[in-house]
């Protein structure tokens, strides 16, 4: 199984692999993941993804993947999404939170609208999945939850302090879950991507509604070097 270049498959435990061998899966909340989807459908792996507009077309059996159309803002619409992951295949070897974007701009520009919807996607709705996941997972005993974090929330820069605290939420979720679930053999791990160039900014150019020229010579200059 393969997240956006991390392999992150049952070889992570030789034990969760011989309790899996025979039942293989992966839910990728889908963002920039397409092509690591077809990598793990490549592999052998069954995906259940989920995206926020239309399924794409792909040539694999049914049987072997479904995508489901979530609104991650919409509290009902994630836990189902949840709920149909386990309905759909029974079990669930790997959970890849991975629904995110960002927010650019001044902290003093941001508006209370603006950090609701950050926080809905970026932690509530991966929290909410883990949740609903986690009587599934302490069931079955063996599996590995994959938070998507990022290096903004270890080392913040200018310009990203919103983006940087959901994520800082996300190391502090994953630190203190992975304890809590270790005795059920369930592992989680943070990933946290440093800074490359993606068309993560291009897909998702958000910035705060109201830009302070006041800023220019910090948030300003950090901006333009993106």
């Amino acid at each position: 199984m393969v997240l956006s270049g991390h392999l992150v498959g049952p070889k992570l435990s030789e034990a969760n692999f011989e309790r899996s061998k025979e039942a293989n899966y992966e839910v990728l909340d889908h963002y920039w993941s397409f092509s690591r989807l077809c990598a793990a459908l490549a592999n052998g792996d069954k995906v259940i993804g989920t995206v926020r507009s239309e399924a794409p077309a792909l040539e694999y059996p049914e049987g072997r993947w479904r995508v489901l159309k979530v609104d991650m803002h919409d509290d009902e619409d994630v836990i189902a999404a949840a709920h149909q992951a386990f309905e759909t295949f029974g079990r669930i070897d790997v959970l890849v939170n991975n629904a995110g974007y960002g927010l650019l701009g001044p902290i003093e520009s941001s508006t209370d609208d603006d950090l609701h919807k950050l926080f809905q996607v970026n932690d509530f709705a991966p929290i909410r999945i883990i949740r609903k996941a986690l009587p599934y997972l302490r069931k079955q005993q063996g599996a590995h939850i994959v938070n998507i974090s990022s290096i903004s929330g270890r080392a913040p820069g200018l310009g990203a302090g919103l983006y940087a605290a959901t994520k800082f939420a996300v190391e502090g979720v994953t630190a203190t879950l992975a304890r809590e679930v270790e005795p059920f053999g369930t592992n989680v791990t943070a990933v946290a991507p440093s800074q490359f160039r993606t068309d993560f900014l291009d897909a998702e150019p958000r910035q705060a509604d109201t830009q302070d020229a006041a800023y220019g010579a910090t948030v300003g200059v950090a901006l333009d070097a993106l």
